[in-house]
């Protein structure tokens, strides 16, 4: 303590600050980095808390401060990572710039009456701060980033406790509004944690970074969750397993980052996508086979850069972006029967990579999952897919041989842009995603509609094949398509003269109709 200023200048995890008026200032940088440090009193004798002073205390989860309290320093509490919540006094003005940053675990705040400022950047990257209890005149607006981002990423703003929508139950701590709970903490003392069936009978959701950097051991999740948020269980260093939900169909992005000690994790059948870097960090849980790293029957990396991914039977899913930092390195992929699903970005600009086959499983393809694959020439669509996310193909420059199997699937947006196809068997109704200047030869091979602009302005287009199953061909579809040459109708002449042909078809009206006599 320097005496003359009445300034703790240094303290560490057993301090306790004298309540006697010998200290009224914490001093910058005075508990920076503790690490050990778990809680923390500041006796009403306190006025002022300096800059970065308990800056990266990461075990630090319960702060009573002064009542006499008037400033909170720059960086104050920045990084503590662990710290749940926060009570102003009505004495407090001014919050400093940064003060609370990356405090992930914080998910409620209460702004006394008295506060004036709250300096920039001060609640930045608070991701779980749910709900602002409000007395002072501050307006934090819901998603604002105004007033230090106090409120950007809250769900409510009430101006008092009585009006808080936290319900603590057993240690756990929901938020309740229009009767759809959401699991957002754990404060308890348990590490073997089993978590509620439901809140007073009703299913809920875990929101983002709910248990993040908690020392607890194990957790079983019943089927009655709806959802995990991102980061649920990230930095739970102490964690070895987890049951999941039978009924889980997601794993958000950082689920189980730096679970280091996760060695026990079961995968539901109903899983159907896993985010980027769900388990990074996690290596404890992976089993490595021919290179790649497996997590249950999922994918979800490579051990080190290679040329050829081969993955093993019994896959059941790749999960976002597994292999596209192996970038150009890899020059081959085989998939097994049995894959269902693969992920976003999952070879994203693996710009070298050639597919061998995709396997008749295969139910989904999801968003920029191919982009930029421009060795990718061939490829076949299996009957059974269902949908191909926005961009899954997106700058195959390469690809110039395309066959969709099935007809059944969705196209998201974008989904061949810039791809350079040739030659197509595409249904009816997804046929205009394709047109390009490069198209020489197209295959309808289903539905009773083509569309309008079908193959608008596909100059090079000299060859079309159309199904007996069509009756209207849609204003444009063929318009300024100036080498077609010939059509092959897969019915009679009499079929092909019922047909009812849209305005601004003139090129189709000349070529050479070919019919089934």
């Amino acid at each position: 303590v320097h005496k003359p200023t009445r300034t703790l200048v240094s303290g560490c995890a057993k301090s306790v600050i004298p309540a006697d008026g010998s200290v009224t200032a914490i001093g910058d940088n005075a508990f920076a980095a503790q690490t050990r440090l778990e809680t923390i009193t500041l006796p009403d004798t306190v006025l002022t808390v300096g800059n970065n002073a308990f800056y990266g205390c990461t075990a630090l989860t319960s702060v009573t401060l002064s009542e006499s309290l008037t400033h909170i320093g720059d960086g104050a509490f920045a990084k503590c990572e662990r710290l749940p919540g926060v009570s102003f006094p009505d004495s407090l003005l001014e919050i400093g710039e940064r003060a609370f940053v990356s405090c992930r675990s914080l998910y409620s705040v209460f702004l006394g009456k008295s506060l004036q400022n709250i300096k920039k950047d001060a609640f930045l990257e608070c991701t779980k701060l749910i709900e602002v209890c409000n007395t002072s005149t501050l307006s934090p607006a819901l998603g604002g980033t105004t007033l230090g981002y106090v409120a950007f990423y809250a769900k409510n703003v009430c101006p008092s406790k009585e009006q808080s929508v936290l319900v603590k139950k057993d240690g756990f701590v929901f938020y309740v509004i229009e009767g759809a709970p959401l699991l957002i903490a754990y404060e308890g003392d348990k590490t073997e944690l089993t978590l509620p069936e439901s809140l007073e009978d009703t299913p809920y959701a875990v929101y983002e970074y709910a248990f993040f950097a908690t020392p607890v051991k194990s957790v079983k999740i019943p089927k009655t969750v709806t959802s995990l948020g991102v980061g649920t269980f990230a930095s739970c260093t102490a964690l070895r397993s987890v049951t999941l939900p039978s009924t889980l169909s997601t794993l958000p992005k950082n689920v189980f980052y730096n679970c280091v000690s996760l060695t026990t994790l079961d995968l539901p059948p109903t899983l159907t996508s896993i985010a980027e870097n769900a388990f990074l960090g996690a290596s404890s849980l992976f089993e490595v086979d021919g290179n790649v790293q497996y997590v249950d029957n999922w994918a979800v990396g490579a051990q080190k850069k290679c040329a050829v991914i081969t993955l093993r039977d019994g896959t059941r899913g790749i999960a976002d972006a597994a292999f596209s930092p192996l970038g150009s390195a890899i020059t081959r992929l085989s998939l097994p029967e049995g894959l269902k699903y693969i992920g976003s970005s999952a070879f994203e600009s693996c710009t070298q990579m050639k597919v061998s086959t995709l396997p008749s499983t295969l139910l989904r393809i999801e968003s920029n999952a191919f982009a930029s694959c421009r060795s990718i020439s061939e490829l076949t669509l299996p009957e059974g897919l269902q949908r191909i996310g926005d961009n899954a193909f997106s700058g195959c420059t390469g690809m110039t041989n395309l066959v969709a199997k099935g007809n059944t699937f969705t196209l998201g947006l974008r989904v061949f842009l810039n791809c350079k196809i040739k030659t197509v068997s595409f249904p009816a109704h997804l046929i205009s995603e394709l047109s390009s200047d490069a198209l020489i030869e197209a295959t309808v091979t289903s539905g009773d509609n083509l569309p309008q602009m079908a193959f608008f302005e596909c100059k090079a287009l000299r060859t079309v094949t159309i199904p007996a199953t069509v009756q209207r061909i849609g204003a444009s579809a063929f318009q300024r398509c100036s080498s077609l040459a010939t059509v092959h109708f897969l019915g009679t002449r009499t079929q092909w003269e019922a047909v009812t042909v849209g305005l601004h078809n003139k090129e189709l009206k000349t070529a050479d109709v070919i019919c089934k006599e």
